[in-house]
Formats: structure tokens, C-alpha cells, sequence
């Protein structure tokens, strides 16, 4: 099971308590040799990389207070996911609502050092995101297209240095698995926003996501394989327990070698995480397990992992976690609820679970691209 991701706009509240950080770390860790060409210099800095951490605020606190909190760790992007049906629900244009709060946002993460991460799927883990009067319509259809590049269009005159990775749709293995849509189809539409983004903005990196499972699986899915091809970069899913498309129990180590042979692309880890609830076989202790070796695995695969997001910073609420479940048809599914409630590095109170401890420290210990 892999977690489809909220989709919500946390720039609402960034504005509030927010303070200016530098978002680069102090101490050059040691990368492995495995990750260094042959021939390059013996002084040759490391490969360039980021750390991504997703940040929900909880309670009342901003995502400016929180951001202000992880920066000084060495976290330089931010993930964020508006839809492609958010921004335009129908056949009458864009949400200006919606528009303006990602300009606003956009240049908030920017006057702060941020790097973002921006999804706007068309296709995500469980739902078709396209404007509600394209619903009947192919996605590789003319009339699709054009108005999938309309948008990429109206989404990049809103972002400006600070936008760095574009997600176009969303771990579109679980989705197409029925073959509906197809992946040709996706395959169109996602050749056409592709081609708006290099037009336009061709410093931005694009491409769609797979779970972990889609390369992890004996042979790779042959379809996630070409998809990720195609495109600028590959963007992952990976959780260790408990959600659509799991980690093997290999260990991220081999996890991660295993993805990188299924493709030739730079491989983002968008999403990456571990839930401590009781009932997957989670715990404090396996959390701290995983981010120590999640760290190790890729100071070994530097070269060709750019960037690592993980998630999350924060626990949810039972009540949210609940409602979010039942959008999935897991609603029935304690686990997957719990899943989704302890995925966090500190609890929904703002208080350090042991884990992170782990993270910062690990963080702390690596130079980050600027």
C-alpha cells in the first residue's frame, strides 16, 4: 500500500511566525567511494544533493514556524500538491482563488531559500484529477492536451527560481492497474505537458511517480519502467510498511539498488517514510532503524539520487487520518489508518518522537546543494 497524498494547500498559513534561515548544513559527510566516478579528482566535491522534508504544521502553529524549525537542519525543498482539478475544476477557467494563494506561496518559499517540489497530477493513486467537464474525454485527447498545457502555462507564470521539480501526475501504477486509464494515454498527456514545461521553463525537472513496488517487483512493471523513461527525472513512493505499495523486506539498502537498476533516470525519492503504529509493526525504535539506514543508503547512491523527500515531519489526527482513509475506500482498514496518523518524526503535539534526534543529526552531518 502507498499513500496518495493529501491533496491540500498548506501555503494558507505560511505568513504567520515565519522566520529566515539558511537552509545548508555544516558538516561534509564522508561520501562513499562507490559514489564517486573513478577518474574524478581526489578533491572532487560530493554529487550535488537536497533534503526534502514534508511540513504540515499541526494544531496552530504556521508552516512558517516550522519551516524555520527544520531549515537550520539542512532541509532546503518543500513538497507541495495542488491538483490539476483544484486549480481548474471545470470548464470555466482557472480557480483565481486557488492561483493567487500558489503565487503567494511560491514567492514566500522563495524569499526564504526554499526549493519546491510542485505536483499538479492528472492522475493520481486512487482518482482521475482532470477538470470535471474533461471527465468523459481520453486523456491523450486533443482537447485534453491543450488544456493540460493551458494550465502548465498558467501554473509556471506563477513560480518563479524556487520551483525545481514538477510532478505531473501521482504513483499512476495503482491508478492504471485496471487499465483504465491506459497507460498510453497517460503516456500522451503527459508527453504534452512535458514539452510546455521545457518551452517555457527548461531548467525545471519533470515526470510522473510510481510506487516503489512498480521497480521493486520480479520483473519491473515494464509500463512504470517506460513512463519513467520518458521523462526528466523519476520520481518514487517508498514507505516501509503498511501502505499500497510497500517496501520490500530486503532493507532500503537493497531497495534502493534494486530501484536504481530498473531505471536510467536520476531517481527522486518524492515521498519516503516509515509509521511507527503498533499494528503495521511499526515502533520508535524501527523509525530511528530506518532513517539512520535511509541516510546510509543514499550517501552509497549519491550520484544518482538528487533529491530524498521524507515524510512526514508530523503525526495527524485520528479524526483526519479517518476522514482521509475513507476518501481511499480504506475507511475499515485500521492499519492503514494508523498508517497514515504515525508517519511522522514528531507528534501532532509538536513533540520529538525518537527519530528525529536521528534525522537532524544525520542531516547535520551533509553538505546540501544550494
Amino acid at each position: 500500500m502507498v499513500l496518495m497524498r493529501r491533496h491540500v494547500l498548506v501555503i494558507a498559513t505560511y505568513v504567520v511566525g515565519c522566520g529566515s534561515n539558511s537552509g545548508s548544513a555544516k558538516i561534509d559527510a564522508a561520501i562513499p567511494d562507490s559514489a564517486v566516478a573513478a577518474d574524478a579528482p581526489i578533491d572532487a566535491p560530493p554529487p550535488r544533493r537536497e533534503l526534502g522534508l514534508e511540513i504540515e504544521a499541526p494544531g496552530s502553529a504556521t508552516q512558517g514556524q516550522e519551516i524555520s524549525v527544520a531549515m537550520p537542519f539542512g532541509v532546503g525543498v518543500i513538497p507541495l500538491t495542488i491538483p490539476w482539478s483544484t486549480l481548474e475544476p471545470g470548464g470555466s477557467g482557472f480557480d483565481m482563488a486557488t492561483v493567487n494563494l500558489l503565487n503567494a506561496g511560491m514567492a514566500y518559499y522563495r524569499s526564504v531559500g526554499l526549493h519546491v517540489m510542485l505536483s499538479v497530477p492528472a492522475v493520481d493513486t486512487v482518482a482521475v484529477l482532470v477538470p470535471s467537464d474533461l471527465g468523459s474525454d481520453a486523456l491523450d485527447s486533443p482537447t485534453v492536451t491543450a488544456r493540460a498545457q493551458a494550465m502548465i502555462t498558467e501554473v509556471l507564470a506563477q513560480c518563479g527560481s524556487e520551483l525545481e521539480y514538477l510532478v505531473l501526475s501521482n504513483e499512476v501504477d495503482i491508478n492504471l492497474a485496471d487499465g483504465t486509464p491506459t497507460w498510453a494515454q497517460l503516456d500522451g498527456l503527459t508527453a504534452a505537458e512535458v514539452e510546455q514545461v521545457h518551452a517555457l521553463r527548461a531548467d525545471v525537472k519533470t515526470g510522473v511517480s510510481v510506487t516503489s513496488s512498480a521497480l521493486l517487483s520480479s520483473p519491473p512493471n515494464g509500463s512504470a519502467v517506460a513512463a519513467l523513461h520518458a521523462n526528466d527525472v523519476a520520481f518514487l513512493t517508498y514507505y516501509d510498511a503498511g501502505n499500497f505499495g510497500a517496501a520490500s523486506t530486503a532493507g532500503i539498502a537493497a531497495d534502493m539498488t534494486a530501484i536504481l537498476a530498473a531505471t536510467d533516470r536520476p531517481v527522486v525519492f518524492k515521498e519516503l517514510g516509515y509509521a511507527t503504529g503498533s499494528d503495521l509493526g511499526g515502533s520508535d525504535a524501527g523509525q530511528v532503524t530506518f532513517v539512520g539506514d535511509a541516510f546510509a543508503a543514499w550517501d552509497t547512491n549519491a550520484a544518482r539520487v538528487p533529491l530524498l523527500v521524507y515524510s512526514r515531519m508530523f503525526d495527524d489526527l485520528q479524526a483526519t487520518c479517518q476522514t482521509e482513509a475513507n476518501a481511499y475506500g480504506e475507511g475499515s482498514n485500521a492499519a492503514f489508518v494508523e498508517f497514515l496518523c504515525t508517519l511522522g518524526l514528531r507528534s501532532y503535539a509538536d513533540q520529538p518522537k525518537a527519530a528525529w534526534a536521528t534525522f537532524t543529526a544525520a542531516a547535520q552531518a551533509r553538505t546540501w546543494g544550494p
